[in-house]
């Protein structure tokens, strides 16, 4: 309203629509709606940090259930990334060992996998994956960032891929695919290649996974004090 009236007053005494006068037009426009942009900015920032502290109780909760009897030794890894672009993060949890040789995790039983939500003030559990460990796996980006690609790889024998979104507070499968050898003990065997539990060709396989999937993995960081303390 005070901007309509200051403009209208201008233009009534002919003035000429100079630099000063613009320049006080935007004053009172930053005066007017400043507070109304950087408040819902502020508000985003100070929620995602409530959120983000609330997964760091998860984490510690579910560093207190990995069983003491997982064979390989491993560590509580973590992400968070907003799934569908809602503006809240999910958490993804993996209990694993680095493996450099393959710039991977290897999953170590207990916790291996676990999705996490947060709606209505509270984390909700969206995947629970317990295994027995000894295997590869993590996420990948799906294509153009719209779902995740959930992988666990067996050794050389086998690999499978989940692609999931989040729709309505469940996670929403997409698709899947994997392969696996057809003699454990022979390669020269060849593989079995499976799109959504049916059997294909190689070819087909590897082009549904050139559509559904991301080269670019999901960056996991060891569940310490200070990686925590830095993505809240």
């Amino acid at each position: 309203m005070y901007i309509v009236n200051y403009w209208e007053y201008i233009k009534k005494k002919n003035y000429r629509c100079n630099f000063r006068q613009i320049f006080v037009l935007l004053i009172l426009v930053f005066l007017l709606c400043g507070k109304e942009i950087i408040k819902p900015v502020l508000t985003n920032a100070a929620s995602k940090k409530n959120i983000h502290m609330a997964y760091e109780k998860i984490i510690d909760s579910l560093k207190s259930e990995v069983s003491s009897l997982d064979y390989i030794k491993g560590d509580m890894y973590f992400t968070y990334y907003d799934i569908n672009h809602d503006g809240t993060d999910e958490l993804f949890v993996q209990y694993a060992k680095r493996d450099e040789d393959k710039n991977s995790l290897l999953l170590c039983g207990g916790t291996d996998v676990v999705i996490y939500t947060y709606a209505n003030g509270q984390c909700k559990e969206l995947l629970k994956s317990l295994t027995g460990g000894g295997t590869w796996g993590g996420y990948y980006f799906g294509k153009n960032n719209k779902y995740i690609t959930r992988y666990e790889r067996g050794g050389w024998s086998d690999i499978k891929y989940v692609f999931e979104s989040l729709s309505k507070g469940k996670l929403v499968k997409k698709g899947s695919c994997s392969y696996s050898a057809k003699d454990i003990i022979n390669p020269s065997a060849g593989f079995i290649f499976k799109i959504n539990g049916k059997k294909v060709s190689e070819k087909k396989y590897n082009k549904y996974l050139k559509n559904m999937r991301s080269a670019k993995k999901l960056r996991m960081y060891k569940a310490t004090d200070a990686n925590l303390g830095k993505m809240r």
